[in-house]
């Protein structure tokens, strides 16, 4: 499966959530066709590691994830049976809106020295 790209505006970026003792989760929500009629509220997850790499971005920041779409199947002790989905965000790229704040130290794509 090919990894994915989505750009928007970051509209949310949640608290981490430690899940188990090796495992924690971060959602991100990125604002996407924010200049159209219906705008999308997209939620990409961010795992391990990853979860970090939200802790220096802002909110009304434009960005580009790189994500994979992920599914799976699960069966409840009852037998039923249910399917899940999520975009598992691997990278993000960020860029200062106009008039924003620096995003909390992190070096953005547009003040790169080089």
């Amino acid at each position: 499966m090919s990894n994915l790209k989505a750009t928007g505006r970051i509209h949310l970026v949640k608290d981490t959530q430690q899940i188990t003792d090796t495992f924690c989760k971060r959602e991100l929500i990125l604002e996407m066709g924010a200049d159209t009629k219906y705008p999308q509220l997209v939620p990409f997850e961010f795992t391990g590691d990853r979860c970090d790499d939200l802790d220096n971005v802002a909110v009304g920041n434009d960005a580009e994830i790189e994500f994979a779409l992920n599914g799976r199947e699960w069966t409840s002790p009852q037998g039923e049976v249910r399917h899940f989905g999520s975009l598992r965000a691997w990278a993000i790229h960020t860029e200062r809106a106009e008039g924003s704040a620096p995003a909390g130290g992190v070096v953005t794509d547009d003040e790169v020295p080089f």
